[in-house]
């Protein structure tokens, strides 16, 4: 059964756990107990296939630990390779990079998309504006992203091969700094949460009814809301 967006309980989590571990969102762990994340882990040696790392990499270990492989090769030290996600069937890795940025100076970042081994790498977004924070679908046919093609961050969604982009935050009378990012699927593929400063200056959690285009703030709080995550039973929201 569907949750009702106004229910949707906020809950204050307290760990032991340093924060910049709980709100990394660059980890994402595969139902093959992988695990996904990027680093700038400075000069490495070569891995299979690949030279030595330069720029920021997507790397993959086992839940254990053990078998640390790099799947990304940077072409700069400058590059930053980032923010890498699984396809539901653990098949595929989408994720952002500036490996293709016009100039040093244009470090703006497109959506690619590679197997889950680091090859069939391909390239899905163009342009010369940024565009990152790729989210499959929980069906795997399409994919979320954040970009600023239209002038300012927004939220679309396009093919799982880069084709038919859709812009889906489009009203035009919303602030032009109000910058919207971080777009996250529900489990049931109905909805979509990201965070945007639409209403002020603060990042506050929406969602949006794909259907039915509606849109509900869930947050109000005088400072900034993000990195949201869905539970698997689509009743809560962590940010």
């Amino acid at each position: 059964m569907q949750a009702d967006p106004k229910r949707l309980r906020v809950r204050a989590v307290v760990s032991a756990v340093p924060a910049c571990f709980i709100l990394t969102a660059s980890a994402q762990r595969s139902d093959q107990r992988d695990i996904l994340f990027d680093s700038r882990m400075g000069p490495t040696p070569a891995s299979p296939g690949l030279g030595p790392a330069k720029g920021q990499e997507i790397w993959v270990i086992r839940a254990d630990g053990s078998g640390l492989r790099r799947l990304t090769e940077s072409p700069s030290e400058d590059t930053r390779n980032q923010v890498p996600r699984w396809s539901p069937d653990g098949g595929q890795i989408a994720f952002s990079s500036t490996r293709h940025a016009p100039s040093p100076e244009n470090t703006d970042a497109d959506i690619y998309v590679m197997n889950r081994d680091g090859s069939g790498l391909q390239r899905l977004t163009y342009g010369g504006k940024a565009s990152g924070s790729p989210d499959w679908s929980p069906d795997g046919k399409r994919i979320a992203f954040e970009s600023n093609r239209d002038g300012n961050g927004r939220i679309y969604v396009m093919d799982a091969n880069g084709s038919n982009v859709l812009r889906l935050t489009t009203d035009q009378r919303f602030p032009s700094s109000a910058g919207e990012a971080g777009a996250v699927w529900s489990p049931d593929g109905k909805r979509i949460a990201f965070r945007s400063g639409r209403d002020g200056e603060d990042f506050e959690i929406y969602i949006l009814e794909l259907e039915t285009s509606k849109l509900t703030r869930l947050t109000d709080n005088n400072a900034h809301d993000s990195h949201v995550a869905w539970s698997p039973d689509g009743h809560y929201l962590s940010f």
